[in-house]
């Protein structure tokens, strides 16, 4: 396996660190990672070394203000932001793996992220998308006041932290729970004002729209899950138009599936699905 750092330059001018994980040999499709928030994209070297061990090249990075790149901590002034980085990232991963099957597998916020992509009229043709513990229900599951007063705030103060992340509902496995205070890439200020704002926009747009995804699609979630509630992933599922999608909800499993003590299984759920959906 080959693995190779880089960096790509944004439209506003910020370095963002990038990833990619690549066979010895032709790869027979590419999958590009967009992960979650206040992590960064070495937290799926493991998983990106599962998938190249099957022949897939892989490749991610760290979303502006998260892990190795450039940006406040934690803060996106628009959440047009991160999405167009993704566009313009895919662009140029798509330079380099020429006429390749192209999966897009996103994690939580990165969820919102790949499918806000799949919405533009300007990406490539998608083989497919991976979700795992997709927001869409994040405003459901707020109050109103909550919602208002955050809107409030972000009129005077945006970049104020909100909430500190939970880590104990990570994951049930005791090493990676470890790895959120250790981690000197993991940012424990989980969002920021002016990103949630973002976020719920996203999450209202993406939910108009989702008729408009047609792609195949497979959707994970964990049923104890206790950062993004199922229900996020169920209407997903119900909402998107291709012919072809699948839901798996796992049993006691918690947000990061890829990090549950059970994450051979997800793997290979994963790896099973994209096998069945790469050309031969």
């Amino acid at each position: 396996m080959q693995h190779l750092s880089s960096s790509f330059t944004t439209a506003d001018g910020l370095k963002l660190h990038s990833e990619a994980w690549l066979p010895e040999s032709e790869s027979k499709a590419v999958i590009i990672i967009a992960h979650g928030v206040a992590e960064h994209i070495g937290r799926y070297a493991h998983v990106a070394a599962y998938w190249v061990e099957h022949g897939y090249a892989v490749y991610g990075y760290d979303h502006r203000g998260h892990g190795q790149s450039d940006g406040k901590r934690g803060y996106f002034d628009s959440f047009s932001h991160p999405i167009n980085d993704f566009a313009r990232y895919v662009d140029l991963v798509k330079t380099t793996q020429v006429d390749k099957p192209l999966f897009l597998y996103g994690h939580s916020m990165g969820t919102l992220i790949v499918l806000a992509y799949a919405l533009r009229a300007d990406r490539p043709e998608l083989h497919g998308i991976i979700t795992t513990g997709a927001p869409l229900a994040i405003d459901d599951n707020l109050p109103n006041f909550v919602i208002s007063a955050v809107r409030t705030i972000n009129q005077v103060v945006p970049d104020a932290p909100l909430v500190s992340i939970d880590v104990t509902g990570m994951s049930r496995d005791p090493a990676v729970l470890a790895t959120w205070t250790t981690d000197p890439y993991v940012n424990l200020t989980l969002l920021r004002v002016r990103t949630t704002v973002g976020m719920l926009g996203t999450v209202r747009h993406i939910r108009a729209h989702l008729p408009d995804i047609g792609v195949p699609i497979l959707i994970m979630h964990g049923e104890g899950d206790r950062i993004v509630d199922p229900s996020g992933s169920m209407q997903l599922y119900d909402g998107v138009s291709s012919d072809d999608k699948t839901i798996k909800l796992y049993a006691e499993l918690y947000h990061e599936l890829v990090n549950e003590p059970e994450r051979q299984m997800i793997l290979n759920d994963m790896l099973n699905w994209l096998d069945e959906h790469t050309p031969a």
